[in-house]
């Protein structure tokens, strides 16, 4: 049985409460896109906050059987950043990368 996709509210929540207790983990993957693309924790930590969740991307993978959501804003800096997370005991950052305005 695939657990229910939460709404805006309680992912908010969800962030903020992790991000407070430091109870998040970054994945390999997302340390060396990270490192690519020049992104510090505090940027991470600020679209956490203040980015926008992306719901046309929020996807329910099967392996791990989870929830992931895309989150979108800018850093202090106004890169335009997103991050994927998942939810287990900890906060899971899957992975982090900078939105190129010119494609």
């Amino acid at each position: 049985m695939i657990p229910d996709e939460w709404d805006d509210g309680r992912l908010k929540k969800e962030i903020l409460q992790h991000i407070k207790n430091e109870t998040f983990v970054i994945t390999r993957h997302a340390a060396t896109e990270q490192k690519n693309d020049a992104i510090d924790v505090q940027d991470i930590l600020h679209v956490l906050k203040t980015g926008k969740h992306e719901r046309k991307y929020t996807e329910f993978d099967n392996k791990y059987q989870r929830w992931k959501y895309r989150i979108t804003g800018e850093t202090e800096e106004f890169k335009t950043v997103s991050v994927v997370i998942s939810f287990l005991e900890k906060m899971v950052i899957v992975t982090v990368f900078k939105i190129s305005k010119y494609k």
